[in-house]
Formats: C-alpha cells, structure tokens, sequence
C-alpha cells in the first residue's frame, strides 16, 4: 500500500531533532499566493494534535484526497512533503529542483519544489501553497520514531496566523492576527511575554545559560516545535571535556540525512521565562565546519518540546514578534533520561519484534554482557510481545540500582542477562 509502513527498524530511544538546514542553489522559494477558503470570515479554527515522540502531530487532508500527518514545526522555513511517493501518486506537476544540506552541512540532497497545494485541517482550508517534496525520503521517520509521518507544516505557514499551542489540552489554534490583536484579551499576571526576532519566518531568542560554572546571558536560540528534545547547544566538545563535563558519546537526534552524532549531558541551569531547567539534560553538537559558510542563521542552539511543554500554553504572536508564555507555580519534573545505556529498535508487522541497535560504552549494559543484535524476549519475566516499544524504553528509565533481567536470543541460543539502572549522565 501506498501509505504502509516500511520493513525495518523503529527507534525511539533518543529524542528526535528536525531541525531543517536548507541552502538552496536556485531561486528562493517565494511569492506564494495564500488563500483560505471562506477567509473573509476566518477568525480562528481549532485543530486537535497528538502529542507523540515529542512531536506536535496534526492531521492535514493533502490536496483535498489523502489524509496525512504532518509535524507542526516552527524551526523549519518551508513545508515539506517528506515521501514523494505520495506526490507522485497524485500527479503532482515540479516546478523545480534544489539543492539542500544534510544536517553535517555537507552531504547534498535535492527536493522539488511543488505549487497550488491544498492543506486542510479541520475547516481551515489553505489553498495556492507551495511546498518541497524531498527526492528519497531522507528523515525515514518510520525507521528511527516508530511515527508513521508524511510532512512538515513550516514557517511559511505558520507565520500567516497567530498561533497558539495547548499542550494540556493537546489544541493548536490558528488565529486571525487581526482577530486576536482585536478580540483576545491576555492576561498580563498570568503570562510572560518573551521577545524574538524573526529571521527567515523562523523565532530566536536569548535565554541565560549556566554552562559548566559559566553563566552566559547572550545565547541565541530557535525555539523549534519540531525538535522533540529539551536543549541542544553547538558548542566545542573538547571545552566540555576539559571542563570535566559528565557526557555519554550518543546519537542525538535525527535531521536531513539520518541520524545526528554527538553528546547527551547536563547544563547546570537553563532559565526560559519564569521557568528554571536545573540539571537540565542537553543534547551537545560540534558545529559543523561549514555552518557559518552557508549563510544559516547564526545561533548558539535549539529550545524543543520538553521545554516548550513544560507551560500549559505557548502562543507565537508573529505580528508582534512576542511567544507568550503562561506561567505555571508548579516545578518542572524532568523525565528520567535511560538508566541502561541500551538503543532498541522495533521491527515486525506488529512492531513487536525488540532488537538492541547499540550499547553506549560504560554503561550497565555495556558492562553486562548483552551485545548488538540481542533480540529482547522478556524483561523481569514478562514478555515483550505485549510491550510498545515505548513500554520497554520507560522500563529502563526505572528507579536507581532496581534490577532488570532480561531475556534473549542470540542467533538460536536463548541467554539471560542481568543489569542494575544506574544514572548514566
């Protein structure tokens, strides 16, 4: 089938980064006509989302006949169709075709860039849109999230409303600017108003960042609902470690090309509005060597949805350049980050098939005998054939020196193991 899931693994250990890195050789992208169906009385639609793997997900009828599900991403600059499969199916003319760059800023990629799409979701209708169809499927979302998702809704969009994101009650809206500048009333008292300047439809800010006994108040930041991640800095790794930072060598997220390398840590303190983040896990990245050369925007990281979520309500007013915050006395409770050192993937029609991808060195795993390869068939004596891979992953991030046996096969040995969670950063 045309929308099935590919064979393969899922992964859903590590927090996904989308975080998109486009330098096009051709033309920009611009001069989209936007029309909204029945815009003369359009004041607001709200559209339900699911909130999984960190994602905002929202469902969007594509070119009024397939029903999709695309990300709501404020740090992409474009919309995206991620499966040109999908595009051909329905005999979607290309305009033309660019050149983007992985997420290392070196390998090359391609998409196509494709006009007069329809996007609609719930009675909100765009119509005229202009998006870029990826020449291979280059996120492989289905591999690495076990999330079955098709596109990208980007900043092109986004930025045509005011736009407000419920994480309680899992709602974005989309406003009219002139409806909510006229007719929504805020609260001062019960909100923070952060300032960000807009550079290529995307939000920055700068937040206070206590790094390693450092305070640095200057750090420029894209606040990016498409990163299912807390924080991520571009930073020198060898400064980290001279600095005796405690950090895991680790996959830290996924971008254009597969997968990012790099570290996963802590910050002693990352402050966002009213908030405080204390020992706040941060995901660290070299910046790439052609990172400045390419004209991206400069900044020092990315604010994800952990952060973003951590607030009830999050409204990025565009035509005022304000996110509006509401404040919340409760403290922030992290989740604990995986007390194994354990990477599973899952495969199998049912997805419930459970095999270890990798071992982070020096960790209970590691030290316990299991190897890459390892099909897990039971955890504490209970089988994984009943287990989410989600189900498996909140095992392992369990409580400190709790023991885990865990049962498996190896090529057609069956062998049980015994490990001890530990904090690993």
């Amino acid at each position: 089938m045309l929308l099935s899931k590919l064979n393969g693994f899922f992964l859903t250990k590590h927090s996904i980064l989308i975080g998109i890195f486009l330098a096009l050789s051709s033309n920009k992208v611009s001069g989209q006509v936007f029309d909204l169906a029945q815009h003369r009385t359009f004041t607001k639609e709200e559209v339900p989302f699911r909130f999984e793997g960190n994602f905002i997900l929202v469902s969007v009828l594509f070119n009024n006949l397939l029903p999709l599900t695309f990300i709501l991403d404020t740090g992409a600059e474009y919309s995206i169709l991620t499966k040109k499969e999908i595009a051909d199916f329905l005999n979607i003319d290309y305009q033309k075709r660019y050149t983007l760059y992985g997420a290392d800023m070196q390998e090359e990629l391609y998409a196509y860039l494709s006009k007069n799409i329809s996007l609609q979701m719930g009675d909100l209708q765009a119509t005229h849109r202009s998006i870029l169809v990826l020449e291979e499927d280059y996120f492989r979302f289905e591999e690495y999230s076990g999330l079955q998702i098709h596109g990208i809704l980007g900043a092109d969009f986004l930025k045509r409303f005011t736009l407000q994101i419920d994480y309680q009650k899992q709602m974005v809206t989309f406003f009219s600017p002139v409806y909510f500048k006229n007719k929504i009333k805020i609260k001062q008292d019960n909100v923070d108003f952060l300032p960000f300047t807009l550079i290529k439809s995307k939000p920055y800010i700068r937040c206070t960042t206590h790094l390693y006994g450092e305070e640095i108040n200057t750090l420029n930041y894209l606040i990016d609902t498409g990163a299912g991640l807390s924080l991520l800095l571009y930073t020198s790794i060898d400064s980290l470690k001279n600095a005796q930072v405690k950090m895991l060598n680790s996959p830290i997220g996924l971008g254009l090309g597969g997968k990012l390398e790099g570290y996963v840590g802590r910050i002693k303190n990352f402050q966002f509005a009213s908030k405080s983040f204390p020992e706040l896990i941060t995901k660290f990245q070299q910046k790439p060597i052609f990172f400045d050369s390419l004209m991206i925007t400069p900044r020092d990281g990315i604010i994800g949805n952990n952060i973003l979520s951590a607030f009830s309500k999050v409204i990025f007013d565009y035509n005022t350049s304000n996110i509006i915050v509401s404040k919340n006395p409760k403290k922030v409770k992290q989740r604990p980050y995986d007390r194994s050192g354990l990477i599973i993937g899952a495969s199998g029609d049912n997805l419930n098939v459970f095999t270890i991808l990798r071992i982070i060195e020096n960790t209970p795993a590691f030290k316990s005998g299991l190897q890459i390869g390892d099909r897990i068939k039971k955890i504490n004596g209970l089988s994984t054939g009943i287990l989410s891979l989600d189900m498996i992953n909140n095992k392992f991030r369990g409580s400190i020196g709790k023991k885990m046996r865990i049962s498996i096969q190896r090529d057609n040995q069956f062998l049980e193991f015994e490990l001890q969670l530990e904090d690993i950063i």
